[in-house]
């Protein structure tokens, strides 16, 4: 597979290209313009991109991708420091497939790239219908039961089964215990057990390095006394 990582921080572009190039074929562009001259030029399978950036931002090259049939195989993801919702959730408007926040968490930023490309091996050959493109807002509540807690996400027992790649919301108690809003989770892989309950991984999409932290020590918390009881 072969990334491209946009970025105009010179220092972020070498770090991850130095954490991704043994396994990915790894092109760097330090702004938005060359970016789109090298997707012209070049086959790229995935857009790592910042969106604070000088002359055009993110969400304009993500446009312009958009825009381009060309393109539209790209998996994409924000690469970025900002942490407002509200550009989490512009980013998932406009088709991004994930949202990494910075600073680099260099474990993290390795999964979650794993992650981008597994959901694009798992629909390469799958059957295509013809949809009808809506934008009506519909919402499902459902009863779900937590299995495991990471800091990369969930893993759920529910009745209903979700497409892989869909971002979801949940009501979970923990992140009001924790004191955080809850973030957007992703559709990692959906499968059926034998007690016919859809086991869902999900994981988080943009959660800041603050509610990340306050997890980890939730987690260390549990297994610190789950060890004193054993």
């Amino acid at each position: 597979m072969r990334v491209l990582i946009v970025d105009d921080d010179k220092d972020i572009l070498n770090l991850a290209e130095k954490l991704l190039k043994s396994s990915y074929d790894v092109l760097t562009a330090d702004n938005a313009r060359t970016a789109l001259e090298i997707l012209q030029s070049v086959d790229i399978d995935g857009l790592l991109s910042d969106i604070n950036m000088p002359e055009m931002d993110g969400f304009e090259l993500l446009r312009r991708i958009k825009k381009n049939k060309k393109l539209s195989h790209l998996t994409i993801a924000m690469l970025t420091g900002v942490r407002e919702r509200k550009d989490i959730q512009k980013a998932i408007e406009m088709g991004v497939n994930d949202y990494i926040v910075k600073p680099i968490d260099p474990m993290l930023f390795v999964k979650k790239v794993e992650n981008l490309f597994q959901d694009k091996e798992s629909i390469k050959n799958e059957v295509h219908f013809v949809k009808i493109q809506m934008e009506t807002p519909a919402y499902l509540k459902t009863k779900i039961r937590v299995i495991t807690v990471s800091e990369m996400g969930l893993c759920i027992a529910t009745n209903h089964e979700q497409e892989v790649g869909k971002i979801i919301e949940l009501e979970f108690a923990l992140f009001n215990e924790l004191g955080v809003r809850a973030p957007h989770l992703k559709v990692l892989s959906c499968k059926q057990n034998e007690k016919e309950e859809w086991i869902l991984h999900l994981g988080f999409v943009g959660a800041s390095e603050s509610v990340l932290q306050k997890l980890r020590a939730w987690i260390y918390k549990q297994s610190t006394q789950n060890k004193a009881v054993a």
